[in-house]
């Protein structure tokens, strides 16, 4: 078990990972308080066989969400975009056969 409870001026938030039966870790946190100006971001990737798309998806969440934000589209819309374009990243590497693992998000 890993307890974190990161400092914060904005927020008050903590996690908690346990790692199961398998040999490593395959899930990743992500957590930025000070994502955007008045936004936080928080999101949890509970990979499947493996941690390679679940690290992914926590190393890249930031980046895709910042490129596909715009006045016109809601957060909504940002998010539903963001995924989409990860995903359809994630099964390209898996095609290419550089992912043999999953993930939730």
């Amino acid at each position: 078990t890993n307890l974190s409870a990161p400092q914060s001026n904005r927020l008050n938030y903590g996690y908690d990972t346990q790692q199961g039966a398998r040999r490593s870790m395959e899930d990743f946190i992500v957590h930025n308080d000070k994502f955007m100006d008045s936004t936080a971001l928080f999101g949890v990737f509970d990979g499947h066989g493996g941690r390679d798309c679940s690290h992914f998806l926590a190393r890249n969440i930031e980046q895709s969400l910042l490129q596909n934000m715009s006045d016109e589209h809601s957060i909504q819309q940002t998010l539903e975009t963001t995924m989409q374009d990860m995903d359809q990243d994630i099964i390209k590497r898996t095609n290419d056969r550089i992912f043999f693992s999953g993930s939730t998000a």
